[in-house]
C-alpha cells in the first residue's frame, strides 16, 4: 500500500470585501450644516447664532479648520488648535456681544494670540509645612483671582471689546458671586491661621504673597485665553451663517409676480412704469 494521504488543510478563510468608509465626525457636522442650510429653517438672528455655535464646536472638536470666507485678509494665526478641549459652547446672548464682523474677530484673534504666544510664568509654590502646602496653595491661588476680578484696573481694552468680564463681575449676579467665594476664604483662612499658629510658623499673609501674585496674573492669562476660545466660536458662527444668507440669495424666487427680461422689455416697449404705473411719455401725452 502507498504511502497514506496527507491530511487536508483547514480550509482558506474568504477575503472580505471592502467595508464602507466609516462616517466620520467632521461629515456628519457637514450633514448638520447642510440640513441648516435648508429653506424653511428658522431665520431668526437667535436661531441662526445658536446653530451656528453648535455646528462650531463640532468643527473644533474634529480639529477641522473654520470655514474660509470668500473675501476677507488672509489668516497669519493657525486655524486649528488640536490642545484645546473640545466642550466649549457659548450662548448665543455671550455670542452677540462679540464683534459681528468677521475681519474684526480675525484682527483681534491676531492680537491675542500674539500676547499669548508670550511665556508663561513659572508656577510659584505657596511657603509653611509640605503637609499644609496644598491648603495653603489652592488657598492663594483662590485669593488671588478673587483680588484680580475685583480690581477694575490693567484690564486690556481690545479684549474687553470680546469679554468684559470686570463688568460681569460688577453686576448684580457677579457681586454675588465673589461674596459667596469670599466667604469661603475666609473660613478657610480662619482654620489656616489656626493650624499654622499651632505648629509655630509664619502667618498666612507671608507663606502665601507671592503666590497670589502669581494667581493674579494667571486668571489675566486666562481671561485672555477665553476671549480667543470666544472669538473663534463668533468667527465660525458669522461665516456660517454668511453661507446660510449665500444660499438663501442663489435660491430661486417665487415667479409669481417676479419680472423676467421679457416683462422688461415689454415695459420699455409699452412706455409703462412699473413702479408709478405711469411712464414719462404718458405723463407728457
Amino acid at each position: 500500500p502507498g504511502p497514506p494521504a496527507s491530511p487536508a488543510g483547514p480550509p482558506k478563510a474568504s477575503k472580505p470585501g471592502p467595508s464602507p468608509p466609516p462616517r466620520t465626525a467632521a461629515s456628519a457636522t457637514a450633514v448638520a450644516a447642510a440640513s441648516w442650510l435648508k429653506p424653511g429653517r428658522a431665520s431668526s438672528s437667535t436661531a441662526r447664532m445658536e446653530a451656528g455655535a453648535a455646528l462650531a464646536q463640532d468643527y473644533f472638536a474634529n480639529g477641522a479648520a473654520v470655514p474660509e470666507a470668500d473675501e476677507g485678509p488672509a489668516r497669519k494665526r493657525s486655524r486649528t488648535e488640536p490642545s484645546e478641549p473640545a466642550s466649549f459652547r457659548f450662548s448665543a446672548e455671550l455670542l452677540a456681544k462679540a464683534p459681528a464682523s468677521i475681519q474684526t474677530c480675525r484682527s483681534l484673534l491676531e492680537f491675542l494670540d500674539k500676547k499669548l504666544s508670550t511665556p508663561e510664568a513659572a508656577v510659584v509654590e505657596a511657603g509653611g509645612p509640605k503637609d499644609l502646602q496644598p491648603r495653603l496653595a489652592a488657598h492663594a491661588l483662590g485669593v488671588g483671582r478673587l483680588a484680580s476680578l475685583r480690581n477694575s484696573k490693567g484690564w486690556d481694552a481690545r479684549a474687553k471689546r470680546v469679554l468684559d468680564v470686570a463688568a460681569a463681575a460688577a453686576t448684580e449676579a457677579g457681586k454675588e458671586l465673589l461674596a459667596t467665594t469670599e466667604k469661603r476664604l475666609e473660613a478657610e483662612a480662619t482654620a489656616l491661621e489656626k493650624d499654622l499658629k499651632e505648629r509655630g510658623e509664619s502667618g498666612l499673609e507671608a507663606l502665601t504673597a507671592e503666590r497670589r501674585t502669581w494667581a493674579q496674573d494667571c486668571l489675566r492669562r486666562d481671561w485672555l485665553r477665553w476671549c480667543a476660545r470666544l472669538l473663534r466660536a463668533r468667527e465660525a458662527a458669522l461665516l456660517l451663517e454668511s453661507e446660510a444668507e449665500k444660499a438663501k440669495a442663489e435660491e430661486p424666487q417665487a415667479e409669481a409676480g417676479a419680472m423676467g427680461v421679457a416683462e422688461v422689455l415689454e415695459v420699455l416697449l409699452n412706455g409703462k412704469e412699473a413702479a408709478d404705473g405711469a411712464s414719462a411719455t404718458e405723463k407728457g401725452a
